[in-house]
């Protein structure tokens, strides 16, 4: 009995593996690749981070809001600009900024508690003191604010 290999088969070739020069040209090109876009990957993140923080902070400024109102006492909400402490009462929450970001915010001179660190008061009738708050990262620029007559907390788009 005779067995057929492929190459032994009619219109058959034999088929190689890669050689090591073909092998080592894709890893060199996938390496250049990755080397090209793991920066941008990073200032993708970044931004990512960015908007993350924007969004926690709006949520704990709602919170809040929502607390004032349904215990009919002031609650008062205030975020350390260098250590991202967000304190709400008596919880306390961590948020993170990118390195190379800048946070300003703007409240009245009653509610910065100290260089770093400021307030904002929310009534159990829904209004709150004035507050504005931008994060700037490079072209990036996300803002909030808080509205004082109503207390309603929005995303600030420039």
């Amino acid at each position: 009995m005779e067995v057929l290999t492929p190459a032994a088969m009619p219109g058959a070739t034999a088929r190689q593996g890669f050689s090591l020069l073909e092998l080592l040209l894709v890893l060199i090109i996938l390496s250049l690749l990755l080397g090209l876009t793991a920066p941008l990957l990073t200032h993708a993140l970044d931004g990512a981070r960015l908007k993350r923080a924007q969004r926690e902070i709006i949520s704990a400024l709602r919170f809040s809001r929502t607390r004032a109102i349904n215990t009919q006492q002031v609650v008062i909400f205030s975020l350390h600009t260098d250590t991202g402490v967000m304190r709400t009462g008596e919880e306390e929450r961590h948020v993170s900024f990118p390195g190379d970001a800048t946070l300003s915010i703007q409240v009245p001179p009653a509610e910065q508690l100290s260089a770093h660190e400021h307030a904002v008061r929310l009534y159990p009738d829904g209004s709150a003191t004035d507050m504005t708050l931008s994060f700037q990262r490079g072209e990036q620029v996300f803002g909030i604010e808080v509205d004082a007559l109503t207390g309603r907390v929005s995303r600030v788009v420039p």
